[in-house]
């Protein structure tokens, strides 16, 4: 339960990230003098922005992290993974020994002083973020990552494949140097210069609200709860005395179009959209009526062309009720719209099934049937 006394946040979960900071102590004590310098910053104390960034979500982060696999990516010397791996996850820490603070000896000599079963893993989270095919968590955290990375968008591409929830946190802006203009709805970015913040040359890209919520998006996730601390009013992306940051909850879209898909769908592409078959089927679990069905679907050329450059006609059928057929007269990108309406306040189970007119036959270097691409279909 997360609650406030005098404006601050308290929470079980805060609690218990204070008392296993006197465990990774005791550690770090026990192994006497070391060779290496250890990670000077707190790592522990992101419990509390999480805390903040959940507090008015229905996100259960206990029952996302308990007995389920967690991935910590820029581990440092894995104090948050070994806290969580304390809350019952299974946790796969990732680093890079070159960008590692101490070549990994911190996480390295703190696994054998816990008896700790986090697997610590290598990779170059820029030039190859790639997990094993297959790989999948239930969460995955980047905190203080994005803004070191030279392709965040490569990033958080391959994390949506592998990941149903991230959470983020990086620097943002509001303003450039130099401009008074707030220009945080703009989707735009900052290149830091090599030595131009804090004099470190791993900060690369710095991020507007808007821009970082694109980002998001065209990696394939949805934002489930966002907030930003620090100076929100005026935050820079290059002095450390106008430093603003972003927190975020995401869920994966990646091969997920929003419902239940129930018969007829291929394996997601690349881009995460699905190809069809000829027919296809969907279910909405315990949905209440009066909401709208929302298809993004692209038509390819050939398919018209199957009908001399013609029409493709979409039969629509809902609960076995025919909803009007949608007809395509040319190709792309098209949002197709459906009212549902009729029953009451009752939540039910909606079940969709389209029928296309004609779909493209298999082929030596294809054998699937083809019908249409989606890139959506969910329920607003």
């Amino acid at each position: 339960m997360i609650t406030r006394v005098r404006g601050l946040l308290c929470s079980p979960l805060i609690d218990a990230a204070e008392a296993f900071r006197g465990v990774l102590d005791q550690a770090k004590a026990d192994a006497g003098p070391v060779h290496f310098e250890w990670y000077p910053y707190d790592s522990l104390g992101n419990m509390v922005s999480l805390t903040q960034l959940l507090e008015h979500s229905e996100f259960d982060f206990e029952a996302a992290v308990r007995g389920k696999r967690v991935l910590d990516l820029g581990c440092s010397d894995g104090l948050f993974a070994f806290f969580l791996e304390s809350l019952g996850a299974q946790v796969v820490a990732v680093d890079h020994p070159r960008s590692n603070h101490n070549n990994l000896a911190g996480i390295t000599t703190l696994k054998g002083q816990l008896r700790s079963s986090v697997d610590v893993r290598t990779m170059d989270l820029d030039a190859a973020p790639q997990l094993a095919d297959g790989e999948h968590f239930e969460l995955a955290f980047a905190m203080g990552l994005l803004y070191h990375l030279k392709n965040p968008l490569l990033f958080m591409e391959m994390l949506s494949k592998h990941s149903r929830y991230c959470i983020v946190s990086t620097r943002v802006m509001r303003r450039l140097p130099g401009i008074a203009q707030d220009i945080s709805q703009l989707p735009v970015a900052y290149l830091l210069g090599a030595d131009e913040l804090n004099a470190d040359n791993s900060n690369f890209w710095i991020f507007t609200d808007a821009s970082l919520r694109r980002l998001f998006q065209r990696a394939h996730w949805k934002v489930v709860a966002w907030t930003t601390m620090g100076d929100t009013k005026a935050s820079t992306p290059h002095t450390l005395d106008h430093d603003e940051r972003a927190f975020c909850l995401l869920e994966t879209t990646w091969g997920e179009l929003g419902l239940e898909l129930t018969g007829g769908w291929h394996a997601p592409e690349d881009s995460g959209w699905r190809w069809t078959e000829r027919r296809f089927t969907a279910v909405a679990r315990g949905s209440q009526w009066e909401q709208e069905l929302v298809a993004s679907i692209f038509v390819p050329d050939a398919l018209l062309a199957l009908s001399g450059g013609g029409p493709v006609t979409l039969e629509i059928r809902v609960n076995g009720h025919p909803a009007s057929d949608e007809t395509f007269v040319t190709p792309g990108l098209h949002t197709v719209r459906r009212h549902l309406a009729g029953r009451g306040a009752v939540a039910q189970d909606f079940e969709f099934a389209f029928q296309l007119s004609h779909a493209l036959a298999a082929e030596p270097g294809d054998p699937r049937e083809r019908g249409v691409i989606v890139e959506y279909l969910r329920l607003d």
